[in-house]
């Protein structure tokens, strides 16, 4: 019986083959104009649970305060070594903290820019830097070779050569001078 019916069925289709395909076509437009018109889904995070529910107005307070998804914090410090030293110590604070923060990146910091920092500043500073780190060479080999008070001294002491020698103005060993002062201050009071 099942048999006989499916031949009957395909025998109808072989015979009216185009008015077959034509109200498959019509049926198919149809549906999909009624699924269009019809079903939607709701993909505002906003309009998925009723806004009078105490967590949503939580949400909704939070977002309106905090409207990015990221936050940025902009450290101020007396220099650029004791800034980015305050923003590393603060970036390895939060990075432990998963409950609260996803990720945390020092945007200008960080062991990728203390081994790739040069790369990225424009060749006019780059040339700027590398020839006052030439003409420094003298003050930063005694440095490095005794890296102690005397050497501190000693190295002040080219600047002082330099104004016998007449190539540095006594003014220009002003502030020099005053940060080995406050240095040397703050190393004996403990600080």
């Amino acid at each position: 019986m099942l048999g006989s019916s499916i031949l009957r069925v395909v025998d109808f289709c072989n015979r009216y083959a185009w008015w077959v395909i034509a109200v498959g076509i019509a049926l198919g437009l149809t549906s999909s104009a009624y699924t269009v018109r019809h079903f939607a889904v709701q993909t505002d995070v906003k309009d998925l649970f009723p806004r009078d529910l105490p967590w949503t107005q939580r949400a909704f307070e939070y977002m309106k305060t905090f409207p990015q998804p990221e936050m940025l914090v902009v450290l101020d410090a007396p220099t650029a070594e004791l800034a980015d030293r305050a923003s590393t110590k603060l970036a390895d604070a939060l990075v432990d903290r998963t409950d609260r923060f996803r990720a945390v990146h020092q945007m200008q910091g960080g062991p990728f820019f203390e081994r790739n920092g040069l790369l990225y500043l424009p060749m006019s500073e780059l040339a700027r830097l590398t020839d006052g780190l030439a003409q420094a060479d003298p003050l930063l080999q005694t440095l490095a070779a005794d890296p102690t008070l005397r050497g501190a001294l000693s190295a002040l002491s080219f600047g002082l050569m330099g104004v016998q020698y007449g190539q540095v103005q006594l003014d220009e060993l002003t502030r020099p001078m005053a940060m080995a002062s406050d240095t040397v201050q703050d190393a004996l009071a403990g600080r």
